[in-house]
């Protein structure tokens, strides 16, 4: 039975797959999914986009993972897409790269930050009404290595589109914003975002893991030296090593938050400055020891007669207990500095192989991730600036065939002065997995804006539930059990509220603004009045909010689901594992 709206019937499922490695961690709701309900479909795949080397790459390192007696046509219809989107990306590469590597972008982008189901959406497709961000529609964002050349010919690949969204209702085509974190999956070939959860949701934690966070037995895998060989990026294996049993080292939700990568970056520095101190401290050292050295040489040349007897001794002993490097007192190996630059130094082999293997493969991953959305970033600006470019040639062409002779009265136009390269525009940026990134933008964009939806989470599990049963087997190379799919929903929440929650204090004064999907929903003029205010845009009000205002009147007709309460074994575990959001903002 498919509790997907009602939240009741919870039943055990004896079927197939189910996790492969570590258990569940916390306790878990009662409630159960049909992952094969669209086991057959080949629309709505978010991996449409992908080419062949990231692919190939990732067939290499899940092979085992995947289930193929479930999934062959998948693997062979995404095959077949990975063809064609590689010989199509040639001519966004060969035309395009070398402007698109050096796009400038906008200092201070929007990033719109939410669990998934809070709103989120809804408040993306507002904004994007405001002619002056760029942003990632769902062409974009579902074939990032070839739109700028294949957008003109969209229509020619609606049958990979649904008319609706399954999971809301909610109006779906390629024009419409969506997140960037999809086509960060698609570059990296499903391997450095938790969004590759949706394709293999076993791997949302690391196999081989126990629930104390201890390793399993066995070895790690080979899956990040072979996935780079696959042609797919520096990160190809992070997510390889995931899914296979006893061979664990990350997991997919190791790819949610990035703190932890500027947190060793930063620790790296510090050990590099005192490094340089030590390094400082024992030049220092050595030329005291020269001078000491030099000294005792004088001391131990030939003496007259009468001094031998008493002199040689004299110096014996200063060399055998004085204070030179060679001697018994403290050289530089005793130095304190140069001690903890040596164990600085020493910290990595402290580090057992399951450590040392994790941090090289997060590491890569990040680095990957990084690069991927950047380039992704720089991609979308350069269309917006090229779009703006030919409008203003467009208009200039226009204003000289209306001063053409024959045309009685018209002025000539002014001359033009040098031409200006566009400014980038404002980027829009939309991923709920963003949410647990903010130190990370922080530290990229400084002057970034953020907005912060939040909705009752009992609302928020009913909604994510209900999308994980009908919108994830659209996806799906595995499938999960009903602990592995409830596992993700409140993990994830709970990885992205606490880490927002740790570092919004951070933000400076004026860039962020919490709005609650009730506010949001009741009325959305008042809520982006209040945004627009906060963030210093007041006198773009009145150009921009007649068009919010036509966007919210389409929505007139549109009903939202509805869901009935959850039982109340699984609303118990929601409240106690979620306590903390509820506290913050009021929920009952």
């Amino acid at each position: 039975m498919m509790p997907a709206e009602d939240g009741q019937g919870a039943r055990p499922r004896g079927h197939g797959a189910s996790a492969r490695g570590a258990p569940a961690r916390g306790e878990l709701p009662p409630y159960s999914y049909e992952p094969l309900k669209h086991r057959w479909e080949l629309k709505l795949n978010f991996m449409s986009g992908v080419t062949l080397g990231p692919w190939l790459s990732f067939l290499w390192t899940h092979w085992r993972d995947i289930d193929w007696g479930l999934f062959w046509h998948r693997v062979a219809f995404l095959t077949c897409m990975s063809v064609v989107n590689t010989l199509l990306s040639a001519f966004d590469w060969l035309l395009h790269s070398r402007a698109v590597a050096a796009q400038p972008l906008h200092p201070e982008p929007l990033f719109i930050l939410g669990h998934p189901r809070s709103g989120t959406t809804h408040l993306h497709n507002l904004l994007s009404r405001d002619p002056a961000f760029a942003f990632a529609n769902t062409f974009h964002a579902g074939f990032p290595s070839s739109f700028l050349a294949l957008e003109p010919a969209r229509g020619l690949l609606a049958g990979l589109l649904a008319p609706t969204r399954p999971m809301d209702r909610m109006a779906l085509s390629w024009e419409l914003p969506a997140e960037d974190e999809i086509a960060v999956n698609v570059l990296s070939g499903c391997r450095v975002s938790p969004y590759a959860a949706l394709v293999l949701p076993r791997a949302w934690r690391a196999a081989g893991v126990a629930a104390g966070g201890a390793p399993g037995g066995g070895e790690a895998v080979e899956g990040g030296s072979r996935g780079a060989a696959g042609g797919g990026g520096g990160g190809a294996g992070a997510a390889g090593s995931s899914g296979r049993a006893g061979g664990g080292v990350v997991g997919l939700r190791d790819f949610l938050d990035w703190e932890w990568e500027w947190e060793e970056e930063v620790e790296s520095e510090e050990g590099a400055a005192a490094e340089h101190q030590a390094q400082g401290e024992e030049e220092k050292q050595q030329q005291e020891q020269a001078t000491r050295r030099e000294a005792q040489r004088q001391r131990q040349r030939p003496l007259p007669a009468q001094q031998r007897s008493g002199g040689a001794a004299a110096a014996a002993g200063q060399d055998a207990g004085g204070g030179a490097g060679t001697g018994t007192g403290m050289g530089a190996e005793g130095h304190p500095v140069a001690a903890a630059a040596a164990a600085a130094a020493a910290a990595p082999s402290r580090q057992s192989p399951h450590q040392r293997r994790r941090a090289a493969l997060r590491a890569a991953a990040f680095e990957e991730w990084l690069a991927s959305f950047m380039w992704f970033m720089k991609k979308i600006t350069y269309r917006h600036v090229r779009l703006q470019q030919q409008r203003t040639a467009a208009a200039t062409a226009a204003a000289a065939a209306a001063t053409a002779p024959g045309c009685s009265g018209a002025q000539p136009p002014p001359p033009a002065a040098a031409a200006q390269p566009p400014q980038p525009p404002m980027l829009l940026i939309k991923s709920p997995v963003h949410t647990a990134r903010l130190g990370t933008w922080l530290r990229l964009f400084p002057r970034a804006r953020f907005v912060y939806v939040h909705r009752h989470p009992l609302e928020v599990f009913q909604s994510a539930a209900h999308m994980a049963n009908t919108y994830y087997p659209y996806t799906y190379l595995q499938a999960p059990d009903d602990a592995t799919t409830n596992d993700f929903i409140m993990d994830q929440y709970e990885l992205m509220y606490s880490s927002y929650a740790s570092r919004r204090a951070a933000v400076p004064p004026g860039r962020l603004v919490e709005l609650g999907f009730g506010e949001l929903e009741a009325d959305p003029l008042a809520a982006l009045g209040r945004v627009y205010e906060a963030f210093g845009w007041s006198d773009r009000w009145p150009a921009v909010a007649p068009l919010f205002g036509d966007y919210s009147a389409s929505l007139a007709d549109f009903k939202k689901n509805q869901f009935t309460r959850l039982t109340p074994e699984a609303e118990a575990v929601v409240r106690r594992r979620w306590a903390p959001s509820f506290a913050e903002f009021g929920y009952q």
